[in-house]
């Protein structure tokens, strides 16, 4: 059966889910010092030029790419084994090269590190289009789901805004990455329903409210994987809820969400 999102339709002034695990499901990042290189990488290439500072300073023939204000960062987290983030691009093709730079200035890092050879990533990173309509709701959700990703790794299910490798702090006025853009999010939320003070409040909570399916012709892909019925799928010893429907469940009840898929 083919991988979801492989298949990539790029635009221009529009906003992509991109997602991508370790290669079989292995660990990307083995320790803290992996963690704060990937976001070493991701400050240097969405950074102004004068603000990336001399560590990556090379001769002008081998000066690596910028994409400081074509592609911004809305949100971001990154998990033991895999990665979500919500990109914004100007023009058409820049997340395709943006994810290339990243990706193999990121492995090139990790295998020289542990000694490893062969790829890192289970093959090219995945990519949602936003749609245009209903982009508001969808983009409100989604930075629901990339935040509430650690809620199985962490200290009885809670603590979301102490988890380091996240932009949920840039949400909460926690701290400040200016290479992050939570605006892009948070001003779409203020004249919506759900709210910028509501939309938190859920997140803190551990609290996400099912989207009708129906109102998506029976599909909604908000979380990288279609989602097609409106019941969830449970699979596994551990009573583990598909990722695609992770949107239909009250955290705050016993269901178990896996920290396997991505």
């Amino acid at each position: 059966m083919p991988v979801k999102n492989i298949v990539k339709v790029y635009k221009e002034n529009s906003f992509y889910h991109i997602y991508n695990r370790g290669v079989a499901g292995q660990r990307i990042y083995r320790n803290v010092a992996d963690f704060k290189m990937f976001l070493f990488y991701l400050k240097f290439y969405l950074s102004a030029t004068n603000l990336q500072g001399p560590t990556l300073k090379v001769s002008p023939s081998r000066q690596l790419s910028n994409y400081y204000q074509k592609i911004k960062l809305g949100a971001y987290c990154l998990m033991p084994n895999h990665y979500h983030l919500l990109l914004y691009q100007t023009d058409k093709y820049l997340i395709k090269e943006f994810m290339r730079s990243l990706g193999t200035k990121y492995s090139l890092y990790f295998n020289q590190k542990y000694k490893r050879r062969g790829p890192l990533f289970e093959g090219n990173y995945k990519a949602v289009l936003i749609d245009q309509i209903d982009s508001n709701e969808q983009l409100i959700y989604l930075s629901k789901y990339i935040h509430l990703n650690p809620i199985d790794i962490l200290p009885s299910r809670s603590n979301l805004e102490g988890y380091k490798y996240s932009s949920y702090g840039n949400y909460l006025g926690l701290f400040s990455q200016d290479w992050v853009k939570p605006g892009l999010i948070l001003n779409k939320s203020r004249n919506n329903p759900l709210g910028i003070g509501n939309h938190h409040t859920r997140i803190k909570a551990g609290i996400v409210k099912r989207i009708p399916i129906s109102k998506y012709g029976g599909k909604f892909s908000i979380a990288g994987l279609a989602i097609t019925k409106p019941k969830p799928k449970i699979t596994g010893t551990n009573n583990a809820i598909n990722m695609s429907c992770i949107f239909m469940f009250d955290l705050n009840q016993p269901q178990s969400l896996s920290t396997s898929y991505y």
